[in-house]
């Protein structure tokens, strides 16, 4: 879900001058506040208890079908 390029910064090539232009990227204007606000929105929203749980109940059914 590109959760890294939406809510950071994805270092792509894992080195560490990537790291650290991810780092320059995120400090630079405050970025990492908005970018993390929105990530946890995100993660809030897609995650929540209730919503995990009637996902996986929906998901168990529709692979057992008429076995219930």
């Amino acid at each position: 879900d590109d959760f890294a390029s939406k809510f950071g910064y994805w270092a792509q090539n894992g080195d560490i001058n990537d790291f650290a232009r991810g780092l320059e990227y995120l400090l630079e204007h405050d970025r990492w506040r908005e970018l993390g606000e929105l990530g946890y929105q995100y993660v809030k929203g897609t995650h929540e208890y209730n919503r995990v749980i009637d996902k996986h109940i929906q998901i168990y059914t529709d692979l057992l079908g008429s076995r219930c």
